[in-house]
C-alpha cells in the first residue's frame, strides 16, 4: 500500500506530507483546490508525461516521493530482485521522481537513480489509477484474457499450463521442419560442410594423450643444449675428471681399499666399508643412466620441426571443434550423426511432420477445452458485471465478453495461452453498438466502469492501490449511495484514494483529507489536513448544504456518518 506521498513545488503545493491510511482514503475540498494536483503527482510517480510547467512558479525544481509498504507482495519484490535493487529489512520500498526546469527528470528507487521506464515498470504494479487521464489495465485489451481467466479460476490455470508445454514443443517441431524445409542448395552445402569437417577431423588421425606427449617433445627439444651441457657436466664429474680434480668414482675406489685395509681392526669399519660399496655400484649405474641418455639424445631438426607442425594441425582442430582430443572426437560423432539425419533426410522430415501433427492435435483439443472454459467464465462475468452497473445508475449499459475462436485447426492462431482473441466490449447507451472499452465513454461514466469491473475483479486484481478521480460524476441519490458500498467492498481487499464530491461517498471513509486552497502574502498555496470526527462532520455537512452550514446539514451528516459506520462494520464482519 501507499503509505506516504510528500510533494513539492508542484503547481500550488510547496509542499504536503500526506500519510495514507489501509482501506478507503477519501479527498474532498473546493473546485479547484487543489486536489487534482495530488492525483496528477501520483501520475507522475507512475510514469507519466512530465511538464515543465507543473512546477510552481520561482521554483527550478520539483518532487513527488511515495513510500510504500510491501510486505507480502512477491511479485514486486521479485522484480526489484531481477533489477539488482535492495529491499529494506522492514520491507518498505521509496519510488521518487524529480522535476526540472530545464526538462530532465531524475527517477529513483530506494535512492538509487533509475531509467523512467524501470519506474514506470515497478509503479504500475503498486497503483491502478482511474482518473479521466490515465491508462487503465482493465483498458488493455491484452490483459482481458489475464483477468477473464483469473476470474474463471484455478482449472483454467492448469489448462494454460499444459498449453505452455505443448505450444513450446510445436514452436520447436514448427522451426525445425522450417530448418529442413530451405532450400536444397542450401542442404547441399550444410551436407558439404559435414563431410568437409568429418574428413578434417579424420585424415588427422589423432591418438588420444598425443598433443601432451608432443608439448612435452617439443619442450625437451627446446631445451636441447641446456640439458646436454648438465648432462656432460655430471658425467665428467662422476666419471671423467678434471685437472687436479678426480671423478666421484675415482674417489670412491681410493676410499674403499683404505677401508678395506683396516676393516679387520673394527668389525665396525667393515660396514663403512660395505656401504661405500653399495655406493660405487649406485653411482657406476647413475653414470650408465646419463651416457645412455647422451647416447640417445640427438638434435634432429626435421624431427622438430615435424611435431611444431603436428601441434599446429591439433591445435587448429581444437580452435574449431573443441578444447581436447577427447572433445573433438566426440564432435566428430556428433557431426556423423547429424550427417546421417541429413542422408535420410526424407525420413527425418516425415518423423518431423507426424510429430507435428500429433503435438498440434493434442494442443487443439486443449485449447478447446480451455475456450469452452472461458465461455462459461465469461457468462458468469457479464451477468456479475451487469448487475454492478444497474446498481450504479448504468442499467442501459451492456457488457460482453467477446471471445472468437478458430472453426478448425486449419485455422488456429496459436499462443502460449491458446488460442481466443478476447475482448471486453461495452455500450453505455441504448442503440449504440457494442464497442472496445476503452472508447466507449469518458470521464465520470468511465470511472463508474472501471468501478464495476473492479467490484467484480477486485479480488484477482493484484495491484494493491486503487486510486478513483471523478469516479462521482453526473450520479447523486441512491446511486452515490451504490458507489459509496461499492467503494467500501473493494478496500477490504484493496488501499483505495477516492476524490470525491459526494457526502454518500466521503460518509464512507477511513481517513478523510480536506485539501484547501490558501492565500498568504502575494502567494497561493493548495494545503492537505486530515479531518478529525467532528471535522468530518462539518466537511460532510458542507459537501450536502453548501458552505453556509446548518443545523439540518449538521443533523443529516451525522444520520449519515452513523449509517456508512454500520455499513462498514457489517461489511467487515462477512
Amino acid at each position: 500500500m501507499l503509505k506516504e506521498l510528500i510533494i513539492e513545488n508542484l503547481v500550488l503545493i510547496d509542499y504536503a506530507h500526506i500519510a495514507f491510511d489501509r482501506g478507503l482514503n477519501i479527498l474532498t475540498g473546493e473546485t479547484g483546490a487543489g486536489k487534482s494536483v495530488i492525483i496528477d503527482a501520483i501520475a507522475l510517480l507512475l510514469g507519466e508525461r512530465a511538464d515543465k510547467d507543473a512546477i510552481r512558479s520561482g521554483c527550478d525544481k520539483g518532487r513527488i516521493e511515495g513510500l510504500f509498504d510491501i510486505t507480502g507482495y512477491a511479485e514486486v519484490k521479485g522484480l526489484l530482485n531481477l533489477y539488482g535493487i535492495d529491499v529494506s529489512d522492514d520491507e518498505y520500498l521509496i519510488l521518487s521522481r524529480e522535476l526540472n526546469a530545464s526538462g530532465k527528470n531524475v527517477c529513483r528507487i530506494n535512492g538509487a537513480a533509475v531509467p523512467l521506464s524501470m519506474l514506470k515498470d515497478i509503479s504500475s504494479r503498486l497503483i491502478n489509477l482511474h482518473s479521466q487521464a490515465s491508462h487503465y489495465a482493465l483498458l488493455d485489451a491484452q490483459n482481458h484474457g489475464l483477468f477473464l481467466d483469473r476470474f474463471a479460476g484455478a482449472e483454467v490455470e492448469e489448462l494454460k499450463a499444459e498449453i505452455s508445454k505443448y505450444y513450446d514443443k510445436w514452436q520447436k517441431l514448427n522451426m525445425e521442419l522450417s530448418k529442413w524445409s530451405a532450400d536444397p542448395q542450401i542442404r547441399q552445402r550444410e551436407m558439404d560442410l559435414l563431410y568437409y569437417q568429418i574428413n578434417e577431423i579424420e585424415a588427422a588421425r589423432l591418438r588420444p594423450g598425443e598433443d601432451v606427449e608432443l608439448e612435452q617433445q617439443r619442450t625437451i627439444y627446446n631445451n636441447y643444449q641446456k640439458i646436454m651441457d648438465v648432462l656432460s657436466g655430471a658425467y665428467t664429474s662422476l666419471y671423467n675428471g678434471e685437472e687436479e680434480r678426480p671423478p666421484l668414482i675415482d674417489v670412491l675406489g681410493d676410499l674403499q681399499k683404505g677401508l678395506k685395509g683396516i676393516s679387520d681392526i673394527d668389525p665396525k669399519l667393515a660396514k663403512i666399508s660395505d656401504d661405500i660399496d653399495s655406493i660405487i655400484y649406485d653411482v657406476e649405474e647413475l653414470i650408465s643412466s646419463v651416457s645412455n641418455y647422451m647416447d640417445t639424445m640427438e638434435y634432429n631438426p626435421a624431427q622438430a620441426d615435424e611435431i611444431e607442425d603436428r601441434l599446429n594441425t591439433i591445435n587448429n582442430l581444437k580452435r574449431k571443434y573443441g578444447d581436447t582430443i577427447e572433445d573433438i572426437s566426440i564432435y566428430k560423432d556428433k557431426l556423423i550423426e547429424k550427417l546421417e539425419i541429413y542422408q535420410n533426410s526424407q525420413q527425418y522430415i516425415q518423423n518431423l511432420e507426424e510429430d507435428k501433427c500429433e503435438t498440434e492435435r493434442e494442443l487443439y483439443s486443449i485449447c478447446s477445452t480451455l475456450s469452452e472454459k472461458r465461455k462459461i467464465a465469461a457468462a458468469e462475468l457479464e451477468s456479475q458485471v451487469m448487475a454492478e452497473l444497474k446498481d450504479i445508475a448504468m442499467e442501459n449499459a451492456i457488457f460482453k465478453v467477446s471471445i472468437i475462436s478458430p472453426e478448425n485447426i486449419e485455422d488456429a492462431r496459436y499462443t502460449q495461452n491458446g488460442f481466443d482473441d478476447i475482448n471486453f466490449l461495452m455500450t453505455a447507451n441504448p442503440g449504440e453498438p457494442l464497442r472496445p472499452l476503452a472508447k466507449v465513454a469518458s470521464g465520470g461514466e468511465m470511472s463508474r466502469i472501471m468501478l464495476a469491473l473492479n467490484a467484480v475483479l477486485g479480488h484477482i486484481d493484484r495491484v494493491p492501490t486503487m486510486i478513483f478521480d471523478e469516479i462521482d460524476a453526473g450520479i447523486s441519490g441512491k446511486t452515490a449511495h451504490k458507489v459509496a458500498q461499492k467503494l467500501t467492498r473493494i478496500s477490504r481487499e484493496h488501499q483505495l484514494i477516492c476524490v470525491t464530491h459526494l457526502a454518500q461517498i466521503a460518509s464512507m471513509a477511513d481517513a478523510h483529507y480536506l485539501i484547501k486552497k490558501e492565500n498568504k502574502g502575494q502567494r497561493t498555496y493548495t494545503r492537505t489536513y486530515l479531518l478529525n470526527s467532528d471535522q468530518r462532520l462539518k466537511e460532510i455537512a458542507r459537501l450536502l448544504g453548501g458552505i453556509e452550514l446548518s443545523s439540518a446539514s449538521i443533523s443529516y451528516a451525522r444520520e449519515m456518518m452513523d449509517t456508512s459506520a454500520a455499513f462498514k462494520a457489517n461489511t467487515a464482519a462477512s
